[in-house]
This record gives C-alpha cells, structure tokens and sequence, in this order.
C-alpha cells in the first residue's frame, strides 16, 4: 500500500510540475486580482472590478504568448483575439458603471454607507471575507476559462500553417464578439434614454431573443477553443471546460437566472413583458430558429 501511495504521489508530482508555466500564469491572475482586491477594500468602491476581471484576460494572455515556447501564428491570433474582448469587455463595464454610479449586484459585498455601525468585519460572515471570496472567485473564473489560450500559448504543437478549423474559428470569433458587442451597445443606448423610464428593452437584437450578449459571450469562447484546438495536445483538451463553463455559469447562475428574477419583479406587471417573454427565445435569436424554445 505504501508503495503505490509513493507511486500515486510520484506521478501527481510529475503532472504538477509539467504545468509550471500554467501555475506561473495563474498567480499572474491571481495576483492582480489581489491588487483589485486591495484597492477596492481600502476605496470602498466597486468601479474597478470589471475592469479589472475582464482586463486580466488580456493581460494574462500577452504573458502566455511571451512566455510561449513556439509564438507561432496561432498562438498570435489566439492572442489578438481575447486582446480584443477583454479590452471591449473591460472598457465597456468600465464605462456603464461610471454612468450608473455603482453595480447594484455587489452591494452586498460591502458596508453600507448609511449604517455607521456597519463595517468591514460585521456581520456573518464579515464583509471582507465575501468580498476576498468574490475576487478569489473572480480570478478562478479568469484561470478556467482563459485555460484553452493558456495552454495553446505555452504547450501548444508546432504547425507549418494555420489550420482551417483556426480560420473557422477565427470568423466565428469575429460574429459572436460583434454581435454581443452590438447587443450591449443597444441595451445600454436604451437605458441612457430618459423615455424609456420604467421600460423593458425589447428593441434591436432584444426583439429577437432574450439575452442575445450571453449568446454572444458564450459563442465567443466556443470559437475561442475551436481556434486553440488544432494546436493543443491531447492532454490538454480537457480544456474544452472552458465554453462549458461560461454556458453553465451565464445559464444557470451569474446570468440568466438573476436577470429573469430582476425583470420579473420590475417588468412583470406588464402585459407587453409577458408577451415578450412567451414568445422569444432565450438565446437563439428568431430570425435564426422561428419555433419558440428554451434556447
């Protein structure tokens, strides 16, 4: 028994330590998410955090291609590409929070201003320690789903040419980051609209689906993995947690579920809501899939 727990332990070693560059972009991660951590527990202000989680995609994948033992063509695309969102991403989140004044979402995370007797260790469990778990949180979030560019970037094969299923890819990159870009563009266009007070945006790419961002936000990681797979080891496919991930999350708990409680509260007396809501399809925009369903 001795001798295969020693042989046990051998190999989880040895798998360890061949993902060092992985371990050492991941405390790049963390680490600035540290700093975030720091700055908006000593401000009290959460304006900062987006741009920090969506803006530490870009920055760890620069450090992934430097690192890069073959920085070869699509490891260089890989990179553009989530240089791209994550500089959309953080910019944008950035600015809505700016114009709105603060995330009603992580208010919980903080004391409130109005309850003097309220501070950073009251309550159960203390404020600072949801607000440490939520960045940890942040930083996991950013370490899995960037994993099919991490790994590409540093364990990634050598290829002659960019493969096809790259280019495909690519091109499907450039729909998804587009048409999410589009989607928050209009949804925040309606809400800056002192006439549609008290509205539910249902207008643009809203008519045809409920959340048409998630959509894109989802499509963009599944064509960020069809990119990096042509390249990635064999090994390393289980990098494919990645979309899965975002598809979970976004569907089943920081997304879909919060927004719909949100609306029903604030929409729901509405006939023209309930109507919207019947009718159009949660992801799939209409134009695409006439028939109603749960996509």
């Amino acid at each position: 028994h001795s001798r295969n727990s020693n042989a046990r332990i051998f190999y989880l070693t040895m798998a360890v330590s061949g993902y060092k560059a992985f371990w050492d972009a991941s405390k790049l991660i963390f680490g600035i998410n540290a700093i975030g951590f720091g700055i908006t527990a000593a401000t009290q202000t959460h304006k900062i955090t987006d741009l920090v989680g969506a803006g530490t995609f870009g920055i760890a994948a620069c450090y992934t291609l430097y690192r890069a033992r073959n920085s070869e063509k699509t490891q260089k695309l890989l990179t553009l590409c989530v240089g791209l969102w994550s500089l959309r991403l953080s910019s944008f989140l950035f600015l809505r929070v700016l114009k709105a004044g603060e995330d009603r979402r992580l208010r919980q995370f903080f004391p409130n201003p109005s309850k003097p007797e309220q501070g950073w260790f009251t309550g159960s469990p203390p404020k600072i320690s949801k607000l440490a778990m939520f960045w940890t949180l942040q930083a996991l979030w950013c370490m899995v789903v960037l994993s099919p560019v991490t790994m590409a970037n540093l364990y990634g094969r050598s290829l002659p040419q960019v493969h096809r299923a790259t280019w495909i890819g690519f091109v499907a990159f450039l729909f998804f980051l587009g048409y999410e870009s589009t989607a928050d563009f209009q949804k925040f266009s309606f809400k800056q609209n002192p006439a549609n007070d008290g509205k539910f945006c249902d207008i643009g790419l809203y008519r045809y689906s409920k959340f048409p961002n998630y959509f894109g936000e989802i499509g963009v990681w599944f064509s960020l993995f069809l990119m990096a797979a042509p390249v990635l080891r064999k090994a390393h496919y289980w990098t494919v947690i990645s979309p899965l991930f975002t598809l979970a999350l976004l569907n089943n708990l920081s997304g879909v579920p919060l927004l719909m409680k949100s609306w029903d509260k604030r929409y729901g007396h509405l006939q023209s809501y309930q109507a919207w809501k019947a009718r159009t399809n949660k992801y799939i925009p209409s134009f695409i899939n006439d028939s109603k369903s749960e996509l």
